[in-house]
């Protein structure tokens, strides 16, 4: 169960959530390969992830027919990652 979606602030969502999504992008997060590519997307690992919209939208991995988003303590992690980088 992901009990982030208990928040308010994550119960209106643009897609729907991915446990498999979750796994490999926590992985990718792990390795702390992180890096901002443009204003609304970055590279974790070797996946282009939307990072814009938080987070109704944040986390999905960009340009893919059918985007899902990861855990709501994932979208969390990524995007203090994504805010470390940005200052």
């Amino acid at each position: 169960m992901d009990w982030g979606r208990l928040n308010p602030r994550f119960w209106l969502q643009n897609y729907p959530t991915s446990a498999e999504w979750d796994t490999v992008i926590s992985a990718a997060l792990d390795s702390g390969d992180v890096k901002i590519t443009g204003p609304h997307t970055a590279h974790i690992g070797r996946y282009e992830v939307w990072v814009a919209n938080y987070p109704y939208a944040f986390g999905y991995r960009a340009n893919c027919p059918c985007p899902v988003l990861p855990k709501t303590a994932t979208r969390r992690r990524i995007y203090n990652f994504v805010g470390l980088l940005a200052k």
